[in-house]
């Protein structure tokens, strides 16, 4: 999505150390990555928000599957460490088994 409509948010992504997203909001091996970018979604909430919703009985479902970028096809071992790692983001998750796999190797 950035790459067309804007690399200059990209790069900054890119130079923070971002691996992925959920809904749409980077990530980086951390945990969320909130900084200003040219290009920003809307979401209902902010990833930060997302463990006091599930403190207050709310349920996130992650779908997460194979890198979906032409030719690329491989698993997103690192976006669910990031995912996974501090705060509860998640209540339920669905995934490859490519990138479960991963998770029992090294980081």
């Amino acid at each position: 999505m950035y790459a067309k409509s804007s690399p200059k948010s990209l790069d900054v992504l890119n130079k923070a150390g971002c691996v992925g997203d959920m809904m749409w909001r980077p990530l980086g091996p951390g945990g969320p990555l909130e900084m200003r970018t040219d290009v920003r979604t809307m979401t209902l909430m902010e990833l930060s928000q997302l463990p006091e919703f599930i403190r207050r009985g709310g349920k996130v479902l992650l779908l997460l599957g194979p890198c979906g970028a032409p030719g690329c096809g491989g698993p997103k071992t690192d976006v669910l460490r990031a995912i996974l790692r501090g705060d509860r983001k998640v209540t339920h998750i669905c995934v490859d088994s490519r990138s479960a796999k991963g998770m029992l190797e090294p980081a």
